[in-house]
Order: structure tokens, then sequence, then C-alpha cells
């Protein structure tokens, strides 16, 4: 089997073997209930904690959510405070 030398020069953009990711359902169910899973998990509560474990754990790579219904409150209207605050959180760690 022939490989390609740019395969050996790859870099993984990956920080740990392991991926840590947090549910971020963010949707309403069938009886019009907003569903957030989001809060329901307590994440928006002790993110500082979450990363904390996860840090110590060896874990630096994580997929985070990101509440819709909390950035586009209204058509075509962006808040990115809270996605802005889950990415310092993040880079404390």
């Amino acid at each position: 089997m022939q490989y390609n030398s740019n395969y050996f020069n790859f870099k993984n953009p990956f920080q740990s073997f392991l991926m840590a990711g947090f549910e971020c359902a963010d949707q309403q169910n069938a009886f019009g209930e907003r569903v957030d899973l989001i809060r329901l998990t307590g994440h928006d509560r002790f993110i500082n904690e979450d990363y904390q474990r996860l840090t110590e754990i060896g874990i630096t790579t994580v997929r985070e959510g990101i509440r819709w219904s909390f950035v586009e409150k209204m058509p075509f209207n962006y808040d990115w405070s809270q996605v802005e605050e889950i990415i310092f959180n993040a880079k404390k760690q």
C-alpha cells in the first residue's frame, strides 16, 4: 500500500485523544414547551466546574452547545453574548 507523504505531516486540530460534549437540544416539544437540555443538565450554572472536571481528567477538546433560542430571540436579530460567555469560560481552563 502506498501512502501519501502529506498524511504523516498532518497536524491534528484536537488537543486530546478523547472529546467531551455537552448536550444542547433547544427546541419546542409537541406541546409547544421549550426543551432546554443545557438548563436541565445544569451546564449553564456549572460551566466552570464542568470545564475544570474535564481538565482534571485530561480532556481539552469539547463540543459546546449553542442555544439558538438565546441567540436569535427575534428574526435576524442576534445576541452572541451567551456564546461569548461560553468561549470566555472555556478559555479560562
